[in-house]
Order: C-alpha cells, then structure tokens, then sequence
C-alpha cells in the first residue's frame, strides 16, 4: 500500500508539473503575441513620424519662403517687377524693344 501511495504521489506531482508547465507555455505564447502586436504598432507609429517630420520640414520651409517673399514685396524692385511681368507696365521714357514678328516669345525674355 505504501508503494501505491508513492506512485499516486509521483503521478500528481507529474500532472501538476504538467499543468504548470501548459500554463507558463500559454503565458509565454501571449506574451510573444502581444510583443509582435506592439512592435508592429512602433514601427507603423515610426513611419507616421517620420512623415510628420517631412511635412513639418517642408512647412517650415514654406513658411521662410513666405516670410522672405513678405519682407521682398515691400521693396521698389519687387513692385516694379511685378508692374512690368504682370500687367506689362513701364516708365514714360523707356525704350521697348519687340521681335520682328511682333509676338513675344519665353525665349525672347
């Protein structure tokens, strides 16, 4: 009867080795897939930044340009420019010279 008793004793320690072991298993296979979930939320969370970074880059550049272009059209250059590019005006004794064909081409000026 003792021998029975030793066998029922190893066979229940076997089965709770058993249990434990199914269960740190199952542990460690969720905690892997909760791993491979986070990681692929950082790397789409890193692309999302760097694009922001881009678009920050290419505003702030924007930005300058636009500054740079609002300090410009203050200038007597850059209204007089403007006046001759787009509306074709100029100065009452300013010589004008036009093609032959009488069209002006880009290449012309």
């Amino acid at each position: 009867m003792v021998v029975r008793m030793k066998r029922r004793d190893v066979s229940k320690k076997r089965a709770g080795f058993i249990v434990c072991f199914i269960f740190v298993a199952t542990v460690c296979v969720f905690a892997n897939c909760g791993r491979v979930v986070l990681s692929r939320q950082i790397v789409k969370a890193s692309k999302q930044n760097e694009a922001v970074s881009r678009q920050y880059e290419s505003e702030k550049e924007r930005t300058e340009e636009l500054n740079r272009l609002k300090i410009d059209s203050k200038t007597k250059q850059f209204i007089e420019n403007t006046a001759r590019d787009k509306f074709g005006l100029v100065y009452k004794n300013e010589v004008i010279f036009e093609p032959k064909n009488g069209k002006a081409t880009s290449e012309d000026k």
